[in-house]
């Protein structure tokens, strides 16, 4: 591939480059994903945000708005909110609706991205070679094909609408073009807050493609042939302090709203957090150079070995070390890199709440744009660099290359897209390709106990509570499969589990009252129903249990 600075305005053979390239990743979009619209919701997350959401599933009623934007989520995103009930309006509990929605966002976010980088550098080839990585890459498959992840695309719709924004902003500075980088960013941080990096990124993109900067300028990085004047470091900086002030704020409020629903984690020691937090950028690169081994969950670890983390941090290091060296000849790698490293640091793990993983694929999702960056960049320079004499040949070998490259990622993507068909899939797969996960055994689980197959559920639960001997819920969950199987004295020992290690769980001492009575210990069930009411004295289960065990033991009818 070249450099090849033609731009959606220039002669009519451009445009048409340009719209043809625009239609081939529309299609290799639709090609890969479209088999999403007919999966399922899933049980991990779906029936949060939609399936068992009253607010969602029937649509904007009275109080969606309010509840939208209140601080009962471990999250604050309203906008997702709003996007998903308007979804619950449009196609009830359809879920072909919700996956078309998300893989509309992808495609717009993929065309966005062209266009912004398009426009940018006047490099046609390589800005489309970084969209279609983004738009097929199989760890791009989680954040489109899981309706709970609406935040992630939709988010990610709007980092792209605000670097377009921003792209007619540097090319004349005024207030409306200001105003509208302002709103567009604004708008994508109520959809998800893992746009609080993206000032800095604009300041990397001053840098390159934009050459705003006049401090420590790239050789062949200055864009005023693109229509961008260069300014003071100290103007750029100004330029983003309203962005920054918006950051802090998204950052406020998200805090907020962990904190008033459970808090923060801090069970994790903080050196755990940080050793896994190092290594995760080596994981990260791994995933995006061979992209197996994909899964939904990947459980926090126990430890990381040392080597890891030094082999991590002296890779990050190193090559840190080597994209500054070449910056002033090849800037985007070093933009590309950092764009990498600073837009994961909020999803690192250093501060957790809620079920936090080691990595996730859908944290990757606006992260690996930089990577991709790089990558085709340096290709381009690479061909430009080729040994070949024969143009027509030189061009054969790198666009067939390219094209080898993309066909894979379609493959691999359309593979693990398969995995996202229902619950029973993802998290067998889950369990396929990580070890100890007992998130996934106890999902499975659900799901199969849910369905009647007791059997499936127990031996799934009793690999949670194995793995994990403080999770309440499976706990509580494999005694209700152990009931079904009829096997009330060992149910019983479960759901005391599941109250000592949770002693509020109104539904564990219920369960366990029913699992007792059953068995012809009385008074112990009686204790039990007693211990569900002494929680919660209107639980209504544990009242009706208790008033018919009284009957029974009165021989009243």
């Amino acid at each position: 591939m070249e450099h090849t600075p033609v731009t959606p305005s220039d002669a009519h053979g451009g445009r048409k480059r340009f719209l043809v390239i625009c239609l081939l990743l529309v299609l290799a979009v639709g090609i890969v994903y479209a088999p999403a619209l007919t999966h399922d919701f899933v049980a991990f997350d779906d029936d949060v945000y939609v399936t068992e959401n009253r607010y969602v599933k029937n649509g904007f009623v009275q109080g969606s708005l309010a509840w939208a934007f209140s601080f009962s989520h471990n999250n604050w995103h309203p906008l997702t909110w709003l996007s998903l009930t308007l979804d619950g309006e449009l196609f009830g509990p359809n879920p072909t609706g919700y996956h078309l929605v998300n893989l509309l966002f992808h495609v717009l976010s993929t065309l966005i991205l062209f266009i912004v980088l398009n426009r940018m550098t006047g490099a046609l080839l390589p800005s489309a070679f970084v969209a279609a990585l983004f738009a097929l890459h199989p760890i791009n498959v989680e954040s489109v094909a899981w309706i709970a992840e609406r935040k992630n695309v939709l988010s990610t719709f709007f980092w792209m609408l605000t670097l377009l924004a921003y792209e007619r902003f540097a090319r004349r500075p005024d207030l409306p073009r200001y105003l509208l980088v302002f709103s567009s960013l604004a708008l994508g941080l109520m959809a998800k807050p893992m746009l609080v990096t993206l000032p800095f990124v604009l300041l990397l993109m001053d840098y390159w493609p934009l050459g705003r900067t006049r401090l420590w300028r790239p050789d062949n990085g200055d864009a005023s042939d693109q229509g961008f004047q260069p300014a003071p470091f100290s103007r750029l900086v100004l330029e983003k302090i309203p962005l920054l002030l918006l950051s802090a704020l998204s950052i406020a409020i998200s805090c907020l709203a962990a904190e008033k629903t459970g808090g923060f984690v801090d069970a994790i020691p903080m050196g755990l957090r940080l050793s896994n937090a190092v290594t995760s950028y080596g994981v990260y690169l791994w995933k995006t150079l061979w992209p197996q081994g994909l899964g939904v969950f990947y459980p926090f670890p126990e430890s990381v070995p040392l080597w890891k983390v030094a082999g991590a941090g002296g890779l990050v290091v190193a090559l840190t070390a080597l994209f500054l060296g070449t910056a002033r000849k090849r800037p985007y790698l070093l933009v590309g890199w950092l764009w990498y490293l600073g837009t994961l640091i909020p999803v690192l793990g250093i501060v957790q709440h809620g079920l936090w993983p080691a990595v996730a694929d859908r944290y990757a999702y606006i992260p690996l744009v930089g990577l991709f960056m790089a990558v085709a960049f340096g290709a381009a320079e690479i061909s430009k660099a080729a040994v070949f004499s024969n143009r027509p040949l030189k061009n054969a070998v790198f666009f067939g290359a390219t094209g080898l490259v993309l066909m894979a990622l379609m493959i691999c993507s359309w593979q693990q897209l398969r995995y996202w068909r229902g619950t029973r899939a993802l998290f067998e797969r889950a369990i396929a390709v990580t070890e100890d996960n007992w998130v996934a055994r106890y999902n499975l689980g659900t799901a199969l106990e849910k369905r009647g197959d007791y059997q499936g559920a127990v031996a799934n639960l009793k690999e949670a509570v194995r793995i994990k001997p403080t999770f309440a819920k499976a706990h509580y969950n494999l005694g209700c499969g152990l009931d079904g199987q009829g096997k009330h004295e060992q149910a019983v020992h479960h759901y005391r589990e599941a109250v000592r290690v949770r002693p509020n769980y109104v539904e564990a001492y219920n369960n366990l009252g029913i699992s007792l009575a059953i068995l012809g210990r009385m008074s112990e069930a009686r204790e039990a129903f007693l211990g569900a009411l002494k929680i919660n004295p209107k639980d209504v289960p544990a009242r009706k249990n208790l008033q018919m065990l009284l009957r029974r033991s009165t021989g009243k009818p």
